[in-house]
């Protein structure tokens, strides 16, 4: 399907960008040598899990699309691959750099190796990693996170990120390829920027789970931490989630928070800046921003700020000199 296009040209764009793809000039510049692009599928949904890192790139757009089998790798045959698209999309990286999203794919899609082609308006180059939906005889895992986890963890089960940053929780578990989820319980190895991912693997099982909430007290009483980017699958942040983190001083919340549960970000002084992504947030708890800093910003979606406004009232802690907007 095509998942999603904000640009009126669309057919110049995609001859454009499919022509690009399809001659792979492949240049030595920041986004050849430092993007990571993996795609899991989930043969059951019928769908593709695409995960983009590049630390340089933070901020920027990314162009993501996925040829279906049968495509044809010569630029010249535009029409022909413009038929096999079964994804297009331009995300932009968050803080950190990181990009995590789940594409559905077509009911009728067919068999076989599919490839995830990222590219971005900062190069000529492209990031290709291939993922196959169906179970042939000769069909193999082209990336090693499609592997089947041979485990499969129960809820309340605990792990650590693979790269020791953050400790999770089970909260739901699903065998196979289909996502669990996982709440975020505390921090593992102090940082000053940290980005909660849409989705984590337990490195052990290579299980992978949707992040859907951050716990009570996990970050409580951070004294390193100063900035943070709240994943787009999250809906809860619990209670003193943030909690007298003295140094923090910029918030990104994800697209999906519904709860912002009382005291998460209590008596954070240096908390500027909020930046609220989500149009479902319907929950703020009692002093959840109290004791930011007095002149604080909150960012809200433009359809959102008046709702927000009353949100955000004077029992979550927020004071007459504490701006809502756009």
């Amino acid at each position: 399907m095509l998942h999603k296009w904000k640009h009126k040209t669309v057919v110049v764009v995609l001859v454009a960008l499919v022509a690009l793809f399809c001659a792979g000039n492949i240049k030595t510049d920041v986004f050849a040598t430092g993007t990571e692009v993996s795609a899991v599928a989930n043969n059951q949904e019928k769908s593709v899990s695409i995960t983009v890192k590049n630390s340089e790139l933070a901020g920027k757009e990314v162009s993501v699309i996925c040829f279906a089998p049968g495509w044809n790798k010569k630029p010249t045959d535009l029409e022909g691959n413009l038929a096999h698209i079964a994804v297009l999309d331009q995300v932009t990286l968050d803080d950190s750099g990181v990009m995590a999203m789940t594409y559905p794919l077509r009911d009728n899609s067919p068999e076989g190796t599919y490839t995830v082609a990222i590219g971005s308006e900062t190069s000529d180059s492209q990031k290709t990693q291939e993922f196959m939906i169906g179970t042939g005889n000769n069909s193999e895992p082209t990336n090693q996170e499609d592997i089947v986890a041979k485990e499969t963890l129960k809820p309340g089960k605990a792990f650590t990120s693979s790269d020791g940053i953050l400790k999770y929780k089970v909260l739901k578990s699903v065998a196979g390829n289909t996502l669990g989820t996982v709440q975020v319980t505390k921090v593992a190895k102090q940082k000053t920027k940290v980005s909660i991912p849409a989705q984590v693997t337990d490195p052990k099982t290579k299980q992978k789970f949707c992040v859907t909430s951050i716990g009570a007290n996990a970050f409580k009483g951070n004294k390193k931490i100063t900035k943070v980017s709240i994943g787009n699958e999250i809906e809860t942040i619990g209670a003193s989630a943030f909690s007298g983190c003295k140094k923090l001083n910029s918030v990104t919340i994800g697209k999906k928070v519904k709860k912002i549960e009382s005291k998460a970000f209590y008596n954070c002084k240096k908390l500027k800046k909020i930046t609220i992504k989500s149009t479902k947030l319907k929950k703020v708890g009692k002093k959840a921003i109290k004791g930011i800093f007095k002149k604080a910003v909150i960012k809200a979606p433009k359809k959102q700020v008046k709702a927000y406004n009353k949100l955000f009232s004077k029992k979550t802690g927020r004071t007459s000199s504490m701006k809502i907007k756009k």
